[in-house]
């Protein structure tokens, strides 16, 4: 078991998007800045904890005009092109840590249409060819085998709830009424940790 561990998340990458200030290019770019800035100050972290928490993928035929806001329309080709980003980002930073687990779960932009079932989704497609683009670096990534969208996972003896949140509703206008109304869902139908 490691002396220290660390959590990092990572939400909304959105790979294959595009506008005036974000494309896959500059994606990569911030992980590049990201991974010095992870080894500059490592500290004594032995274990990176990655939660990867939906919506990596930017999806498509979610809203009519997606495509014309995208640099990568095909959701196939954006999980295995994000992917390639991500197995280069946790390989760089793999030097400085002697181990590294991915956990994660999907979001809702994954989807391969906004009629399609939410299982039908290119996040978790991402996460399986991470998965075996990592495997030989030693690097695990987990996902549930049950439902997909909700994760309970153990750090250092605490145990945490992975979900993306796109289904939980506001309350009164306030998120945080809507995040602890569903929690308290889950405890009663023991899903929470």
């Amino acid at each position: 078991m490691p002396d220290q561990s660390a959590i990092l998340t990572m939400a909304d990458l959105h790979f294959g998007k595009r506008t005036a200030r974000f494309n896959p290019t500059i994606l990569e770019r911030r992980l590049d800045k990201l991974a010095e800035k992870l080894i500059a100050e490592k500290h004594s972290v032995d274990e990176l904890v990655v939660a990867l928490l939906g919506d990596v993928n930017d999806g498509t035929g979610i809203y009519p005009t997606q495509i014309h806001h995208q640099t990568v329309g095909n959701p196939e080709q954006q999980a295995d092109l994000l992917s390639d980003v991500l197995a280069r980002f946790f390989a760089t930073i793999q030097k400085a840590y002697r181990d590294i687990r991915i956990e994660c779960v999907p979001g809702n932009h994954g989807r391969t249409g906004k009629f399609a079932h939410e299982a039908a989704n290119w996040d978790i497609v991402a996460y399986k060819y991470l998965g075996f683009k990592l495997k030989d670096a030693g690097i695990a990534v987990r996902q549930n085998t049950g439902d997909p969208f909700i994760r309970k996972v153990g750090v250092r003896g605490h145990r945490y709830l992975m979900y993306h949140g796109h289904s939980v509703r506001m309350y009164q206008s306030i998120p945080w009424y809507g995040l602890v109304q569903r929690v308290m869902r889950w405890q009663l139908t023991n899903l929470a940790p």
